[in-house]
């Protein structure tokens, strides 16, 4: 199956690039790192995945963040 790397189904629910989800920003602010290479091996497996299962994913993302603020 392909994948589609333009980013243009995940980075609406996220509400950020695929560059910043994935920390490829050629300027990155000072002491930000980019995400572990799993987490970005993770993003570029759910960008594969449907529109309705990527926003399941981000629910659960959303309540598990939101639990440790």
């Amino acid at each position: 199956m392909p994948v589609d790397t333009s980013g243009e189904m995940v980075t609406p629910l996220f509400d950020a690039s695929v560059e910043d989800l994935l920390g490829t920003q050629a300027k990155r602010s000072a002491g930000k790192r980019g995400p572990q290479p799993k987490i970005a091996q993770q993003l570029e497996r759910i960008q594969a995945l449907p529109a309705a299962e990527q926003r399941a994913i981000v629910k659960v993302l959303d309540a598990v963040l939101a639990a440790h603020q």
